[in-house]
């Protein structure tokens, strides 16, 4: 009684043991969500589009667009400055909207006026300069800048009209138009408007990166309590939207929809195997049981993965699905041996199966742990992780099987396996008719072997039909600002890099 009491002592020990092990692996692990870090890295190409998206501005900033279908800009205006002061105020973000570029402009065109003479070509010179310098053009911009002194815009204007009559620095300036989201956006009230009047762009710098996807949660809350907030204010007649796009979105879409498929396989797999499972075994309830070391063996997985690495990707996480379909083949042959009509002990059964699993183990393991050299950051993952895996899976069978069932009773039936009969009936026929049916099938699969290598990004990138649709709305309004042409210049300094 007293040896009976201490096996199921140390077997409840085992099992709080690992889920202790489990919680701790989670809770040090950070999963990661962001694509590009699953990608080659030894690739050039991959490497500088890698290397630009990281230092270049757009990339962790948050796009919000501020539509009206009224024609009354100033209500828009007023919408804006609402969403910017609300988004300033949640402590979210560095900054929001276009204030601190309004304060560098008038630095801008002081140095821009300082440096005229060498800010031109000589063909530009001789094709835009000269034809301004004759009579006429000279008395039709001094009577422009007179007819301005008048308005309230020109004030502080007086400076720059002395060291720049001819308005030269205009000309410099239109070199900046490209900077533009649209073409045809105009400035009110400090707010970039679309051609149609209808809509305002907000352009804000999140407090930290917007692949952190608890923080990516934090502004889609936000995002919803400004909408609401909207509402409230001007009534659902106005028909105030707010559509906010940036990478916190993608990210928070990818972990989502990760991790519901995660659970999706874990669980179909779970349930398929069991069903299986419970008709192969003449004690069902014992066959359940092979799914007990496939779980142990993932979940240890995950806490000896986080004592080497401080991130997985989503994608190895996703793989523990497949990890639990076929490592649970080490359990099944463990009780199949285990579960017989005369009785078993579980030693002997240890030394019945141990050899015949080993190999087995030990080639599904390397296989895997090969992928380590495939410079694929994703597959790197996937295969130490599934090694990390099998391994603990086959340790745990032959650990903790013989603690439960040092004996086993005799089975009152014999398990239910037609495909065993089948196969069993086929190896006992005579006839070399078998091996044309083999060739002949092999053959015929080759026709329908054709494998398509999709190298698009968008077709892993799992995001929402919801941030499709603020993307499109983003692309009809301001134009696809996320697909142009960068090309990224580096210097030690401000000269070495106007040099360059």
């Amino acid at each position: 009684m007293r040896r009976y009491l201490l096996r199921w002592l140390l077997v409840v020990f085992v099992i709080l043991a690992v889920i202790g092990l489990f919680t701790a692996g989670i809770y040090r692990l950070q999963f990661d969500t962001d694509l590009l870090a699953s990608l080659p890295q030894n690739d050039p190409v991959l490497a500088d589009a890698r290397y630009v998206i990281m230092h270049h501005p757009i990339q962790d900033r948050v796009v919000i667009d501020v539509g009206h279908p009224g024609m009354d800009i100033d209500v828009l205006a007023e919408g804006a400055d609402t969403v910017g002061a609300r988004m300033l105020d949640s402590g979210l973000f560095k900054e929001v909207g276009f204030q601190q570029i309004a304060q560098l402009m008038p630095e801008l065109i002081q140095h821009l006026v300082a440096h005229l003479p060498i800010l031109f070509s000589r063909e530009e010179l001789e094709e835009n300069i000269k034809p301004l310098l004759t009579p006429e053009k000279v008395r039709q911009t001094m009577n422009d800048h007179f007819s301005s002194l008048h308005l309230l815009d020109s004030i502080g204007q007086t400076g720059f009209i002395s060291d720049d009559p001819l308005a030269l620095r205009s000309l410099i300036l239109s070199r900046l138009s490209h900077l533009s989201p649209t073409k045809g956006a105009r400035i009110h009230k400090g707010h970039i408007v679309s051609p149609d009047g209808r809509h305002i762009l907000i352009i804000a710098k999140p407090l930290i990166s917007g692949m952190d996807t608890r923080f990516a949660g934090r502004i889609t809350a936000l995002m919803e309590e400004i909408s609401v907030e909207l509402q409230k204010k001007y009534g659902r007649q106005n028909g105030f939207t707010i559509t906010p796009v940036g990478a916190y979105r993608a990210a928070l879409d990818n972990e989502i929809s990760a991790k519901r498929n995660v659970k999706r396989a874990v669980l179909f797999s779970t349930v398929a195997i069991a069903m299986l499972l419970f008709a192969g075994f003449p004690r069902p309830l014992i066959g359940l049981l092979s799914l007990l070391p496939a779980f142990a063996g993932t979940m240890v997985a995950f806490f000896v993965y986080s004592l080497f690495y401080p991130s997985i990707s989503m994608l190895a996480v996703g793989f523990g699905g497949a990890i639990i379909s076929f490592t649970v083949d080490y359990g099944v042959t463990y009780l199949l041996f285990l579960d017989r009509p005369y009785e078993t002990r579980g030693m002997e059964t240890t030394a019945e199966v141990w050899s015949l699993g080993l190999l087995a183990m030990l080639t599904t393991a390397v296989s895997f742990a090969f992928l380590s050299v495939s410079g694929f950051p994703a597959l790197v993952q996937i295969g130490q992780f599934t090694a990390l895996g099998v391994v603990f899976t086959y340790i745990f069978v032959h650990l903790f099987f013989p603690l439960i069932f040092p004996v086993m009773p005799p089975a009152k039936r014999s398990p239910y396996l037609p495909l065993q009969r089948f196969i069993n009936k086929i190896a006992s026929s005579q006839g070399i008719w078998k091996t044309y049916a083999a060739l002949t099938f092999g053959v015929a699969m080759l026709f329908f072997a054709k494998p398509e290598f999709h190298a698009d990004l968008n077709t892993i990138n799992a995001v929402s039909q919801e941030t499709l649709n603020a993307e499109k709305t983003i692309r009809d309004v301001w134009g696809d600002i996320f697909s142009k042409v960068y090309l990224m210049v580096e210097g030690h300094d401000r000269h070495d890099l106007q040099q360059k």
